[in-house]
Parts: structure tokens; C-alpha cells; sequence
């Protein structure tokens, strides 16, 4: 009699052991980011990105004159509406804290983001207009990337949330778009 207890009782755990695991599904991201190559009609070589809120909150994103940034991953490029992390081999005296946005649910913006002449710069360099062009011949992957989160970045004069770089870094979230292929001549 116990041999056969036995053996149910094992028959029923493996049998609990197979049963599907359901696991969360990951959340969606709240912010869809698209960019797309494009060539004005005076054959400037461009990329026009696409900021949609598609969560029923609303995001703060930055809002900075200095953004986007353009920056070198590897061998391709990354238009970054957010702050980069730092070099480690940096040292910097002031970071500015940047003041963010209200981006309402269901709200998008959209912004065209020329690469010719191309000219890097990220949050810790000057701005992109005062850095040298750079040359670049043949195809080039493009990504973009946008720095969000539910909670604001108000001006000094009023109370801040996020005092430094550490602080800045933790309170963004960033949403990236499908890397895209740009033809540099």
C-alpha cells in the first residue's frame, strides 16, 4: 500500500513538474522611437525620428537646445535625445542637469536630425555645431535613442529631483528605435 502511494505521489509531482510555467510578459516599452533615412531636395542626407508616448502616462523627456547628440558605437552612429555616460578616464569639473519636458499619453513629436555636414558631440562636449565635420563614405547603421522617465527635471529655481550625474543617470530610462541603414557618399 505505501509502494503505491509512493508512486502516485511521485506520478503527480513529475507531472506538476511539466506543467507549462506561465512567466510575466515584459512590459512594453512606453515610448516608441522610429527614425528613417531621408535626403532633402538639396541632397542633404538626414534622418527624421519619430518620439510617440504610447502609454497611458505621461513621460518627461529632455528638453535641451544642445540635443540630439550624435556619437560613435563602434562604427555606427547614435542620435541620442538623453545624456551619454561618462568616459571613465574624464574627469569634468560641472555637468549641466538638463530640464525635461511633459510628453502627454498619446502625444508624439518629431524632429529631422541632419547628417551632412556630421558633426559628433555628446552631453559632455561642446556643442555639435562647434565640433569639426567628420567624413564618412559607404553605409553607416544608425541608431537612436531617447532618454525618458515618469518623474520631471525642473529648472534650479524650483525643487530638483536629481541633484548629479549618478542621480541622472539612474532617473533616465532609454527607449531605442530599429537600427537603420544610412548611405553616406
Amino acid at each position: 500500500m505505501c509502494e503505491r502511494i509512493a508512486l502516485l505521489l511521485s506520478l503527480a509531482c513529475s507531472l506538476v513538474a511539466c506543467a507549462p510555467v506561465e512567466t510575466p510578459a515584459a512590459p512594453a516599452d512606453p515610448l516608441r522611437v522610429s527614425c528613417t533615412p531621408v535626403i532633402g531636395d538639396d541632397g542633404v542626407l538626414a534622418v527624421r525620428v519619430v518620439i510617440e508616448n504610447v502609454s497611458d502616462d505621461t513621460l518627461h523627456i529632455f528638453d535641451s537646445q544642445r540635443m540630439p547628440y550624435l556619437l560613435e558605437e563602434n562604427d555606427d552612429l547614435l542620435i541620442l535625445y538623453g545624456v551619454n555616460s561618462l568616459d571613465p578616464n574624464v574627469d569634468i569639473f560641472m555637468v549641466e542637469i538638463p530640464t525635461t519636458q511633459a510628453l502627454p499619453s498619446g502625444e508624439r513629436l518629431e524632429d529631422e536630425v541632419s547628417l551632412t555636414p556630421l558633426r559628433l558631440g555628446g552631453h559632455y562636449s561642446l556643442p555639435r555645431e562647434r565640433n569639426p565635420a567628420v567624413k564618412r563614405h559607404g553605409a553607416v547603421t544608425v541608431q537612436c535613442a531617447v532618454g525618458w522617465s515618469y518623474t520631471p527635471i525642473l529648472p534650479q529655481q524650483e525643487e530638483q529631483s536629481v541633484h548629479n550625474l549618478q542621480q541622472l543617470l539612474e532617473w533616465q530610462h532609454l527607449s531605442r528605435a530599429e537600427a537603420i541603414q544610412v548611405q553616406f557618399p
